[in-house]
């Protein structure tokens, strides 16, 4: 019987390790088989969503890449596509089950599991992956057209999603609109040194952006954010046509038993080991924001690929005392820019100068990376 690897999720972090067992791996292994488990028909790229919100700066092929064709260079003996959810885990008995998107139910045996569901945002706000492709892309539209017609947005949330959106919304349609940024903290950008939170407010004022800091926005998000007016946590109001809080995310790991999950946190983050490997288990890993180890960003998956995929094919070849620790990195890294000519950012410990930012992210917000990563030509 052959050795058979489920990945559920399609996101950055399952997609680049799909890519590296079947070009790297299977060589070698050649009875070995990879299941993919995701939701969605395609892949959504986190980056470009606080500039993509705005009606026609990214096309929906930009942000949306379509799985299929990304895997269709694969032998169906290598490869199998399953659109569904994971609803449960068996550590026991290496299963994991499925409901597919046609409401049906699929048992799937694992001789290796890796977990890449990513996270979700805690409103519901579509910066994220919804249940599937078509509700995702659906209140994407929505939520654009709502952005390009409201005189006035209020944003909730100090982090890089925040700030960001209230930039590019900003940059491109001035004093046309009235953004408020609504922040909890003392500062905005607070995760990083203070002068990157200064640099910030500095950018976004000069951009016609209302900072408030040291108050949270108590309105939920409902209608997909269509209000007449945000509660604020001092009991004042602001009247407005769109409320967008980005204040935060969640891991999508409802159906793995609570013991696998970090019990310090409360936040659904896997317990994981310095391999990768889910704490108190010998063949399920965690790859991504679903883990413990490190923040929860982009910028942390490539390495730890790189690290999972050692460790899955030294497993799947026998190999298992080679295992390699994953070199964890928690110094606070971020580049933030807000529209095309205001960025700042903190990399090693020292804060990013605006141009530096706005030259290596302010053009594409990466998304010129994304056709590479999802279809493998950089596994």
């Amino acid at each position: 019987m052959g050795k058979q690897v489920v990945i559920l999720g399609a996101g950055p972090g399952g997609i680049g390790i799909a890519h590296k067992l079947l070009k790297r791996t299977y060589p070698n292994v050649s009875d070995l088989k990879v299941i993919l488990v995701s939701p969605s028909t395609h892949v959504y790229w986190p980056p470009g969503t606080v500039r993509g919100v705005i009606p026609g700066e990214f096309a929906d092929d930009i942000l949306f890449k379509p799985l299929a064709s990304a895997f269709a260079k694969y032998d169906a003996k290598q490869f199998e596509l399953i659109e569904g959810k994971a609803t449960s885990l068996d550590t026991a008995n290496n299963v994991v089950q499925i409901e597919t998107r046609d409401g049906g139910a699929q048992t799937l045996n694992y001789d290796q599991l890796v977990i890449a569901t990513g996270t979700r945002t805690t409103t519901g706000v579509p910066f994220k992956l919804l249940d599937s492709y078509q509700e995702t892309i659906d209140k994407w539209h929505d939520l654009q057209s709502k952005v390009d017609a409201a005189k006035s947005i209020v944003i909730a949330g100090g982090g890089p999603a925040g700030v960001e959106t209230a930039g590019e919304i900003a940059a491109k349609y001035g004093t046309s609109k009235k953004i408020t940024l609504v922040n909890s903290a003392d500062t905005l950008m607070n995760a990083y040194l203070p002068s990157v939170g200064k640099a910030s407010e500095d950018a976004l004022t000069s951009l016609g952006v209302k900072v408030i800091n040291k108050v949270r926005a108590t309105t939920p998000f409902e209608n997909n954010g269509a209000v007449t007016e945000v509660t604020l946590s001092n009991g004042e109001t602001i009247a407005t046509d769109l409320f967008i809080p980005l204040i935060g995310v969640r891991p999508n790991t409802e159906f793995i038993p609570k013991e696998l999950h970090d019990q310090s946190r409360n936040d659904g983050s896997l317990a994981q080991d310095k391999t990768l490997r889910v704490s108190g288990t010998q063949n399920v890993w965690a790859v991504g924001d679903v883990g413990n180890l490190e923040s929860k960003q982009l910028l942390r998956i490539e390495p730890q690929i790189a690290t999972l995929w050692k460790n899955l094919d030294a497993s799947l070849r026998g190999n298992e005392p080679s295992l390699t620790n994953h070199k964890v990195n928690t110094s606070p890294a971020v580049v933030a820019t807000m529209g095309r000519k205001h960025g700042t950012g903190q990399l090693f410990g020292l804060k990013l100068w605006n141009w530096f930012a706005s030259m290596i992210k302010g053009k594409t917000l990466f998304t010129d990376k994304s056709p590479a990563w999802i279809n493998g030509d950089t596994a």
